[in-house]
């Protein structure tokens, strides 16, 4: 999770810098990319620590987080 949260970082700070036109378009897909499986893995970050495991609630969440990750990249 550190890992993600430390790519997410990264990508919002080149999208931030001033690049050339074609190339903010392709960081903030990636930056979106980040940010969606940083949602994902804190969401099974919490259930694993709480012990409190509803699957299909983690699997209705990830999968909705899953389907804007896919219509935000296209």
């Amino acid at each position: 999770m550190y890992l993600l949260l430390a790519a997410f970082v990264l990508t919002s700070a080149f999208l931030l810098q001033p690049q050339e036109t074609s190339t903010p378009v392709n960081i903030a897909s990636l930056s979106m990319f980040m940010g969606i499986l940083l949602w994902v893995a804190l969401i099974w970050y919490v259930a694993f620590h709480s012990r409190w495991k509803p699957l299909l609630l983690l699997d209705v969440l990830t999968a909705a987080w899953i389907i804007l990750l896919i219509r935000n990249i296209n």
